[in-house]
Protein backbone atom coordinates (compact mmCIF):
# COMPACT_ATOMS: atom_id res chain seq x y z
CA UNK A 1 0.00 0.00 0.00
CA UNK A 2 2.70 2.43 0.66
CA UNK A 3 4.29 1.78 -2.26
CA UNK A 4 1.13 2.35 -3.97
CA UNK A 5 0.89 6.02 -2.47
CA UNK A 6 4.66 6.75 -2.81
CA UNK A 7 4.21 6.00 -6.71
CA UNK A 8 1.05 8.05 -6.94
CA UNK A 9 2.69 11.02 -5.43
CA UNK A 10 5.25 10.68 -7.49
CA UNK A 11 2.99 10.68 -10.86
CA UNK A 12 1.26 13.78 -9.02
CA UNK A 13 4.91 15.58 -8.83
CA UNK A 14 6.17 14.63 -12.28
CA UNK A 15 2.73 15.58 -13.74
CA UNK A 16 2.46 19.20 -12.19
CA UNK A 17 6.19 20.48 -12.36
CA UNK A 18 6.61 18.60 -15.45
CA UNK A 19 3.87 20.90 -17.19
CA UNK A 20 5.29 24.36 -17.73
CA UNK A 21 2.78 27.57 -17.63
CA UNK A 22 3.89 30.62 -19.58
CA UNK A 23 3.28 34.09 -18.13
CA UNK A 24 0.15 35.41 -18.35
CA UNK A 25 -0.49 39.35 -17.56
CA UNK A 26 -3.01 40.95 -15.77
CA UNK A 27 -2.80 45.14 -15.69
CA UNK A 28 -4.87 47.64 -13.55
CA UNK A 29 -4.66 51.10 -13.10
CA UNK A 30 -4.78 53.53 -10.09
CA UNK A 31 -5.80 57.05 -9.80
CA UNK A 32 -4.07 59.00 -7.59
CA UNK A 33 -4.53 61.84 -9.54
CA UNK A 34 -7.12 65.03 -7.94
CA UNK A 35 -9.97 64.55 -10.67
CA UNK A 36 -11.58 61.81 -12.72
CA UNK A 37 -9.66 60.09 -15.53
CA UNK A 38 -12.45 60.00 -18.64
CA UNK A 39 -10.04 58.29 -20.87
CA UNK A 40 -7.25 55.22 -19.86
CA UNK A 41 -6.46 52.90 -22.75
CA UNK A 42 -3.97 50.43 -22.97
CA UNK A 43 -3.69 49.69 -26.37
CA UNK A 44 -7.29 49.55 -27.33
CA UNK A 45 -8.68 47.88 -24.12
CA UNK A 46 -10.51 51.13 -22.32
CA UNK A 47 -10.31 50.76 -18.54
CA UNK A 48 -11.90 54.18 -17.77
CA UNK A 49 -13.35 56.44 -16.89
CA UNK A 50 -11.60 56.03 -13.29
CA UNK A 51 -12.63 58.23 -10.34
CA UNK A 52 -10.42 59.95 -7.96
CA UNK A 53 -8.68 57.35 -5.72
CA UNK A 54 -10.26 54.19 -7.36
CA UNK A 55 -8.39 51.47 -8.59
CA UNK A 56 -10.08 49.05 -11.35
CA UNK A 57 -10.27 45.88 -11.73
CA UNK A 58 -7.44 43.55 -13.92
CA UNK A 59 -7.31 42.73 -17.41
CA UNK A 60 -6.15 40.22 -19.40
CA UNK A 61 -2.99 41.52 -22.19
CA UNK A 62 -0.97 39.92 -24.09
CA UNK A 63 2.72 40.24 -23.57
CA UNK A 64 3.95 43.28 -25.82
CA UNK A 65 4.82 46.69 -26.26
CA UNK A 66 1.63 49.08 -25.72
CA UNK A 67 0.65 52.48 -25.92
CA UNK A 68 -1.16 54.33 -22.65
CA UNK A 69 -3.05 57.14 -23.27
CA UNK A 70 -4.85 58.96 -20.56
CA UNK A 71 -7.28 62.02 -20.32
CA UNK A 72 -8.78 63.67 -17.26
CA UNK A 73 -11.95 65.33 -16.55
CA UNK A 74 -10.47 68.92 -17.49
CA UNK A 75 -9.20 67.91 -20.90
CA UNK A 76 -5.26 67.19 -20.70
CA UNK A 77 -4.06 64.33 -21.95
CA UNK A 78 -0.41 62.33 -21.89
CA UNK A 79 0.66 59.41 -23.15
CA UNK A 80 3.42 56.90 -22.90
CA UNK A 81 4.31 52.91 -23.32
CA UNK A 82 4.12 49.85 -21.15
CA UNK A 83 5.71 46.78 -21.72
CA UNK A 84 5.08 43.91 -20.42
CA UNK A 85 6.80 40.16 -21.51
CA UNK A 86 9.02 37.54 -19.53
CA UNK A 87 7.85 37.30 -15.98
CA UNK A 88 7.29 34.02 -14.18
CA UNK A 89 5.31 31.18 -15.48
CA UNK A 90 0.99 32.02 -14.23
CA UNK A 91 -0.44 34.90 -13.59
CA UNK A 92 1.76 38.41 -13.36
CA UNK A 93 0.05 40.76 -11.48
CA UNK A 94 0.66 44.75 -12.74
CA UNK A 95 -0.27 48.04 -11.29
CA UNK A 96 -0.30 51.64 -13.62
CA UNK A 97 -0.59 54.47 -10.83
CA UNK A 98 -1.33 57.64 -12.39
CA UNK A 99 -0.12 60.06 -9.61
CA UNK A 100 -1.63 63.30 -8.18
CA UNK A 101 1.30 65.07 -10.57
CA UNK A 102 0.04 63.27 -13.70
CA UNK A 103 3.21 61.00 -13.25
CA UNK A 104 2.42 57.67 -14.67
CA UNK A 105 4.63 54.55 -13.26
CA UNK A 106 3.96 50.94 -12.87
CA UNK A 107 4.86 48.28 -10.45
CA UNK A 108 4.40 44.17 -10.16
CA UNK A 109 2.19 43.40 -7.43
Amino acid sequence: MKQIIATALTILFITTTACKKEPEHYIRFKNEYFERLNVVKLDEVSFGPIEHGVTTDYKFVYPGTFPITIETKSGLTGQGTVTLKDGAPGRNNWLVIVNSKGQVSSVAE
